[in-house]
């Protein structure tokens, strides 16, 4: 795992991850598939939470 003390980093990398993934691409955010949406936030959580989740330091 992962170990950000940086809690901002954590932030853009958390909205990277899901976001900027999902809407990237897009002229305009508002028209995102939302299957599209569910799966690139779902596949960027996931990711996010093994990278930084709770665990052992």
């Amino acid at each position: 795992m992962v170990w950000l003390d940086d809690t901002r980093t954590a932030a853009f990398h958390f909205g990277a991850l899901t976001l900027l993934l999902a809407d990237g691409d897009q002229l305009d955010p508002r028209k995102v598939a939302e299957d599209r949406l569910r799966a690139v936030v779902t596949s960027g959580v996931r990711t996010f939470i093994r990278a930084f989740g709770v665990g052992g330091r």
